[in-house]
């Protein structure tokens, strides 16, 4: 059997074991990056609450505003006490932004999304979201807080920018949007999310195929991070691509290969 053929029938195998798995018991580590805004944070919050419930795992990560506006407090008592809360006081979350399978950010301000827009890394929230996408992990982002039209802000008042203004703060959104960040009303967060995180199951099978024919590749690394596995074992031959022993390095992934 040549190596196509047998890349081919390998992953059918996954894929069949994998459909057998119901969706409800998958776990996919993720990221919810929180700015200071409260537009959208009780629907935000729900919408995590029910992506717990589908299996994803969150580390929270906060930026020195969202520290004060909604606090680790408020965010255990929605998501759980044992969630893991990365602050301005900790060490950069390097580790938990490789393993994530998708970074959310639940409320996108228009101060956060104009710093994106200009590339600048000088918050904690602003530098995980441009290395998210410099990773090119998917990243999802509620604009209600952003949107200089969004009903909220017109009932309360606080819509009538000058055209200029509204323009100009349009104009980052749609510069983050070109940069890769997807842009949607908070309700869509589950239902976009779920969305990304089966197409990334689909693509699992595959690196995982590729190991078991002698391959580790960072597709592999990856794929075994968002799982939440700690040891991957690879045949004795296997080859290791230098940038899956960097990665598995950085995610505290073992690689160990048969005797």
């Amino acid at each position: 059997m040549d190596y196509e053929a047998m890349v081919k029938l390998i992953t059918a195998e996954v894929m069949k074991r994998l459909q057998a798995v119901p969706s409800s018991r998958r776990r996919h580590k993720a990221l919810a990056v929180f700015t200071g805004g409260g537009i959208g944070l009780e629907p935000a919050l729900n919408q995590l609450q029910r992506l717990q419930d589908q299996g994803i795992v969150f580390t929270a990560v906060l930026s020195r505003p969202a520290e004060q506006v909604v606090g680790s407090r408020r965010l255990r008592e929605a998501l759980g006490e044992d969630l893991e809360i990365i602050d301005s006081q900790s060490p950069y979350p390097g580790r938990q932004l490789r393993e994530a399978a998708v970074i959310l950010v639940p409320v996108l301000t228009q101060n956060t999304a104009a710093k994106l827009a200009l590339t600048l890394s000088d918050t904690l929230a602003s530098t995980v979201v441009l290395q998210a996408l410099m990773l090119g992990k998917p990243v999802l982002a509620a604009q209600n807080a952003a949107d200089p039209r969004d009903a909220w802000r017109v009932k309360e008042q606080i819509g009538e920018a000058s055209p200029a203004l509204r323009q100009a703060l349009e104009t980052n959104l749609k510069k983050i949007a070109g940069f890769g960040v997807r842009l949607m009303p908070v309700e869509q967060l589950m239902q976009e999310t779920c969305k990304i995180l089966e197409r990334t199951e689909r693509r699992e099978p595959a690196a995982a195929a590729a190991a078991k024919c002698g391959l580790i590749d960072a597709a592999a690394v990856q794929a075994a991070a968002s799982r939440g596995e700690t040891v991957i074992i690879a045949p004795a031959r296997a080859l290791v691509t230098p940038l899956a022993r960097d990665l598995a390095r950085e995610c505290g992934l073992e690689l160990r290969k048969e005797t």
